[in-house]
């Protein structure tokens, strides 16, 4: 079932509380409250932070996890397309030249 507004808000006590289908609303001991997608992979348990619900809303989040599941059901790990993303996304900046150009920047100040 569903996490709802009212839910959400009056949860304190830090743990995982489900929303269902691999979806979870963590509150941390600060209170804050963050969205993880729970997993397993190869007989192994995963989690994949989402983000905070500051930041992402539950419809954000269970449409997020929807796609995450779908690569599970194609027998894709998450994790990995989340690395592959991240490196390709570092190796198109680094060609761009942006690292450079803020190293540029940074020693100039500091000149």
């Amino acid at each position: 079932m569903a996490l709802t507004k009212k839910q959400i808000a009056g949860m304190i006590r830090p743990r995982r509380y489900s929303d269902g289908n691999n979806l979870y609303l963590q509150v941390h001991r600060s209170g804050s409250k963050s969205w993880m997608f729970m997993y397993t992979m190869n007989k192994v348990q995963k989690a994949l932070a989402i983000g905070p619900l500051e930041m992402i809303s539950p419809d954000e989040a269970r449409a997020r996890a929807l796609e995450l599941r779908k690569l599970l059901k194609l027998g894709i790990d998450p994790q990995v397309v989340r690395k592959r993303e991240r490196d390709e996304a570092r190796r198109q900046m680094l060609s761009e030249g942006a690292i450079k150009e803020k190293g540029r920047t940074f020693a100039a100040v500091m000149d």
